[in-house]
Parts: structure tokens; C-alpha cells; sequence
């Protein structure tokens, strides 16, 4: 998982919003060894408009630049965005101008594949986070049997409401 050759790289995992996850806040990611620390990065949430579960067609709803951390890196968007019940959404990274784009996350092993599902874009020109599936040269839409043994280390960040006070 050291490198994919190419200059540009759009990482991304698809969930469907199941209840008290409702409402995101922001991106958890963990760095994977070797990923240029420092470097800039964006942080992104889609919706997905035809509930389909493919992100070619996905709708970027919020996004923020950062800078790539060492280890769990947690990232909040500007505001948070509801999604429905039951919609699919995407969370992810974008990482560009590399002289080669290096797998950025990390895999959970423990968990079977499938639970969420996981897609690549990249290329050498730059990746479009509002058209990705005219964006990218080339996608990777993993699973079980392409040699990903567990769930890519990106998560959505739900808004956590505050203990209610008893009367």
C-alpha cells in the first residue's frame, strides 16, 4: 500500500446514515506510515443523489483544507451537515501535487470488508471533488476480493449532543 504512482489522490469511504449518525461533523483519519506529514490535504463529505451507493455521481457537500498529522488526525467542517436516514453519504481525503501519491490510511484488519464500501480516485491531473467520476484517471472501488482485507481508517464524525439535564 506504499504508493499508486500518481500525482493526485481522492480516498474515500461510503456509509448509509443509520440513526444517532445522523448529523456530521467532521473527518477522523489515521496517517499510514510513510504519508507526507505536513503536506496539504482536504477533507470532504459527498451526498450521494441517486442512493445508489457509487460516488461517481456524488455531490460535495462541505470540504477543508488541513495539513496531513501523524497518527488519528480528526478534522471538523465548517458547520454540520444533517443526512438523511438511510442516505448514502461519503467521507474522504484528497492529497494533490505529489511527485507520487502514497496510500494515505491505514486498514482495520478486524473488521471484514464490506461494512462500508471503499473507493480510490487518482490520476496525474488534478481529481475534481464536485465531479469525481469525470475527475479521476483511474478509480479503485475495493472489496474482499481485491486485496484489501479490512475497512479503509476514515470515518465520519458525528455531532455529539450533550447529556440532556434532568428536570
Amino acid at each position: 500500500y506504499s504508493s499508486f504512482g500518481s500525482r493526485n489522490q481522492a480516498v474515500l469511504v461510503g456509509f448509509q446514515a443509520q440513526a444517532g449518525f445522523l448529523d456530521i461533523a467532521g473527518v477522523r483519519l489515521f496517517n499510514y506510515a510513510g504519508s507526507p506529514t505536513g503536506h496539504a490535504i482536504t477533507y470532504a463529505l459527498w451526498s450521494d443523489p441517486t442512493e445508489d451507493g457509487n460516488p461517481d455521481d456524488a455531490q460535495l457537500l462541505t470540504s477543508v483544507d488541513s495539513t496531513v498529522g501523524t497518527s488519528w488526525q480528526d478534522v471538523f467542517f465548517p458547520k454540520v451537515t444533517p443526512i438523511a436516514l438511510g442516505s448514502w453519504f461519503y467521507v474522504g481525503v484528497y492529497l494533490r501535487d505529489l511527485e507520487k501519491a502514497p496510500f494515505i490510511t491505514g486498514v482495520d484488519n478486524g473488521i471484514p470488508t464490506g461494512n462500508s464500501h471503499q473507493y480510490n480516485f487518482l490520476g496525474d491531473a488534478a481529481v475534481d471533488l464536485s465531479s469525481l467520476g469525470t475527475g479521476a484517471a483511474e478509480v479503485h472501488r475495493w472489496s474482499a476480493d481485491e486485496g484489501v482485507g479490512g475497512n479503509l481508517l476514515i470515518r465520519a464524525i458525528p455531532q455529539v449532543s450533550p447529556a440532556g439535564v434532568p428536570e
